[in-house]
């Protein structure tokens, strides 16, 4: 509103001060015209009077000398009408201005009295060069200088900061244009309401400017604060909405817990008086004990259905003054209907700072049983029946009741019952520290004693839990032992325990004879696969080299038996690692196809189809994930379909699945899985057993090292089969797109040469050392540990060391202190043919910087020289 009345003043001052300043200039318009009539017919009538005077003949003329004293007196009339002519006209613009200053006089008085009435309103009249004519006002605007000081001085000479002056010159600009115009400009961190129009000057053009300025910092900084208030008030709205909804469920929160208490709790307001008043709160306990409905809640009803001989003592608790006394403790008897009930009204002062209210906690009495009375009760011959031991003590640490189990255990007849004490108890219980469980339980805690013995049972066993029983007023009346015979348990976890021990024993000595096996077996298969491609170069026949192929294929598959091995070993103990990366899906199934195709040729297969199916228009460009572990998991699948598959076809594919993850499947016609055999297929050396037809091999790892690959990717492995129908495997990976395969982490060039020495019995394989030679990776080699320390001698520069764990010199513990002395700074790997966690957790504590399983392949190692 302020705003809008600030426009409304200054649109009816700007017509003001327009009318003042066009005035004259509209005198002047006006007056031209008659100045302009005057000078042609004085201009005419001298003509005139120059051409009759000259040709009237004067009679008196007849010399010289009278002509020029008539010429004399002709100018000199002449001159006198001009002068008379003259006086009237400069007297009357003298005049017309007089009244004109006059005029501006009393309307700039009028002027500056409605600028003193706005302070921060300037009015300026600028020229073409936007030089300033006339200034009025008090505000000294960005120039620092009065009003009066102003005139003459540039508009643009002000502001010395660039973007300022840039500002103004586009708004004159655009007044220049349109003829007026407005805006709000901030100079020199001062808000200004700049409003411009155009005059026209004595000569009709808009070559003038009126320049109205309002100073409007502080609106603009009220509207800042308002602002941020009003953000605050958001802010505050929102804080107080959450603490109301924290508030409405800290209520519902305790209003659960509140029905939920055992005794019933009122809670009541307290009067002028200091005495009970409204009832603020009363769970269902309360209204059980009392007989009442949430309906019958009131004041003056909570107590109706109290009944007794006490009224004098209920009046005094009801009456009672909680100012002058806090606590107040009061038996009642409450009947509703058949039913009567002992109540114990315990009420209590409480002042939480606000409000001063009133806690009244009723608790039902419970009934009395001595050791007589308690012979002749229902709760005696329970007690009697119970399969377990009941031992009664009192606070006196005497024992009150024994049942006959338990005085069958303890071997006690009824004469030593009525004077056992807890003395007895410790004796007869051997170690147990009956004397301090007792204790605790007497001060309110529930007891549970360890398994024990009794000395003349040795081979049972038992367990006792101490219970404490509290009278009305909160006090222990007797502690409850109740003690159970636990021999069948402990036999049970007796036998679990050596059953465990049997199997860590079994999978250690699994462990050690899978890693020795792997050992021995791999290094002489390295010799074997090393002499057969030696032999391959040479010139050789073709039953030669049928028998030579023969051996590498068997080689293969021995190989390929122990890196399953490893590879179960790796998954069961954690050693397999992901390595994310952006890849292209499609390219990956194409490469199946390939794979597909070859394994089919080497199984003599050819008939089968090969499908490929890929649904490119839903299927993504790139994803993040790794790609070496979905291409493993798949050859393992594709290996399962061409091994259990003998005709139809066998199908490949890739889609997007809809719920976030993308599904690379294996479907072939195979034999199938009964589906009983579904959830044992992924287990470890579970294979198919064909009972007529010894067709299919194996030792049953593929499947399970697919499922533990899939696991640590977070991907899953769903099959679908039916026996003669075929399998499904469906390969669910989990969805993340990508558009640039450079935000992944391949593995690239290592930024330096890289020295690694292999410490091992027998060469790398020479397709690991033909690769690291293309990551400019320079592979030395030492077959024993005194060798490794000779070449560490003599090339100093070695980046990483591989060695095995046995050599045939030295152990890798020997060894690696030997190089520590010689290099302490190079990095050393141990490596071996099997995980072994003890084996691990060694090499660590010897200082080696990583425990690997072979095989070792190329990209381990260059990950290793960038991360070392």
């Amino acid at each position: 509103m302020l705003i809008h009345g600030n426009f409304y003043y200054l649109s009816h001052l700007l017509r003001f001060i327009k009318a003042c300043i066009l005035m004259p200039f509209s005198v002047l318009k006006k007056s031209w015209k008659p100045a302009l009539v005057i000078s042609l017919i004085y201009l005419v009538s001298g003509i005139v009077w120059i051409w009759v005077s000259d040709r009237i003949p004067v009679p008196f003329i007849t010399s010289q000398e009278t002509m020029l004293l008539f010429q004399t007196i002709k100018g000199f009339v002449y001159v006198s009408i001009t002068a008379v002519l003259l006086f009237f006209l400069i007297y009357r613009q003298i005049r017309k201005q007089n009244n004109l200053i006059k005029l501006l006089r009393k309307r700039n008085r009028l002027m500056n009295f409605a600028l003193s009435q706005h302070s921060g309103l300037n009015v300026l009249l600028l020229d073409r060069e936007m030089v300033v004519l006339q200034a009025f006002g008090k505000e000294r605007l960005w120039s620092g200088k009065k009003m009066t000081e102003v005139p003459g001085d540039s508009i643009y000479e002000w502001s010395a900061h660039g973007r300022d002056k840039q500002m103004l010159q586009h708004f004159f600009k655009k007044t220049r244009e349109k003829g007026k115009n407005k805006k709000e400009l901030k100079i020199k961190d001062q808000w200004y309401f700049l409003k411009a129009n155009l005059l026209p000057d004595s000569s009709g053009q808009q070559d003038l400017m009126l320049l109205l300025v309002d100073n409007i910092s502080q609106h603009k900084h009220y509207q800042e604060e308002q602002a941020v208030f009003i953000n605050k008030n958001r802010v505050l709205e929102q804080k107080v909405a959450e603490e109301a909804y924290r508030l409405r469920s800290q209520q519902l929160k305790f209003r659960e817990v509140f029905d939920g208490i055992g005794d019933g709790v009122i809670i009541r307001q307290l009067n002028a008086m200091g005495q009970t008043g409204l009832i603020e709160n009363i769970n269902r306990s309360a209204l059980h004990l009392l007989g009442l409905n949430s309906m019958m809640v009131t004041p003056e009803g909570l107590w109706r259905h109290i009944v007794g001989d006490n009224q004098e003592a209920f009046h005094q608790f009801l009456n009672h003054v909680y100012t002058e006394t806090s606590q107040l403790h009061l038996a009642v008897e409450v009947e509703t209907g058949s039913v009567n009930r002992h109540l114990l009204l315990k009420s209590r002062y409480l002042n939480t700072g606000a409000r001063p209210y009133v806690m009244i906690v009723i608790s039902e009495q419970p009934q009395t049983i001595d050791s007589e009375g308690l012979q002749s009760s229902l709760l005696y011959r329970m007690l009697n029946k119970f399969p377990d031991g009941v031992l009664l003590i009192s606070p006196e640490l005497r024992c009150i009741y024994c049942n006959p189990t338990m005085r069958e255990w303890l071997k006690w007849n009824a004469a030593e019952e009525s004077s056992a004490s807890i003395h007895d108890l410790k004796r007869q219980f051997g170690d147990m520290d009956v004397i301090q469980q007792v204790s605790e339980a007497l001060e309110g805690d529930v007891v549970q004693s360890i398994d024990f013995q009794l000395p003349h049972l040795e081979n049972r066993w038992f367990s006792s839990v101490f219970y404490p029983v509290t009278d009305h007023s909160g006090r222990v009346e007797v502690v409850v032992r109740i003690t159970r015979d636990v021999s069948v348990r402990r036999s049970y976890e007796e036998t679990l325990y050596n059953q465990q021990n049997v199997v860590d024993e079994s999978n250690r000595l699994k462990t050690l004879f899978l890693s020795n096996l792997s050992h021995e077996v791999r290094t002489p298969m390295n010799g074997i696969m090393g002499f057969v491609e030696l032999l391959e170069q040479d010139e050789i026949s073709e039953i030669q080299r049928y028998y030579l192929d023969l051996i590498r294929r068997s080689g293969d598959n021995l190989l390929s038996i122990l890196d399953g091995l490893v590879e179960i070993a790796r998954l069961e103990n954690g050693q397999v690692t992901v390595h994310k990366q952006w890849m292209e899906p499609l390219p990956l199934v194409h490469e199946i196809e390939s794979y597909l195709r070859e394994k089919l040729k080497m199984a003599s297969k050819q008939l089968i189809e090969v499908h490929i199916r890929v649904d490119k228009e839903v299927l993504p460009e790139k994803i993040y994930s790794d790609p070496d572990k979905i291409r493993e998991v798949l050859h393992l699948l594709v290996d399962n379909a061409v091994k259990f598959t003998q005709q139809g076809w066998i199908e490949v594919g890739a889609g997007y699945s809809g719920n976030g993850h993308l599904s690379f499947w294996v479907h072939d016609t195979g034999i199938g899985i009964k589906k009983l055999s579904k959830y044992q297929i992924f287990q470890p050396f579970m294979t198919y057993n064909d009972s007529e037809n010894v067709l299919y091999g194996g030792l049953g790892l593929g499947l399970s090292i697919a499922k533990g690959l899939s696991d640590v990717m977070g991907a899953s492995i769903e099959l679908e089969s039916e026996v003669g129908k075929g399998s499904k495997f469906l390969l669910s990976v989990p969805l993340q797109l990508g558009e640039n395969a450079d935000k992944g982490t391949p593995v690239t060039d290592v930024a330096e040469p890289g020295k690694v020495l292999v410490v091992q019995y027998g060469l790398p394989t020479d397709s690991v050392i033909q690769l690291l030679k293309q990551y400019n990776v320079k592979l030395l080699h030492a077959v024993d540990g005194t060798a490794a320390i000779d070449l560490l001698f003599e090339v100093r520069d070695i980046d990483l060391i591989i060695a095995d764990v046995r050599l045939s010199d030295m152990d890798a513990f020997e060894l690696i202190h030997a190089l520590k002395r010689i290099n302490a700074m190079v990095p050393v790997i141990a490596q071996t043919a099997y995980f072994i966690a003890e084996e691990k957790q060694r090499c660590m504590n010897e200082g080696f910087a990583d425990y690997l399983v072979k095989p070792v392949d190329h990209t381990v190692i260059i990950k290793l020289l960038r991360k070392l």
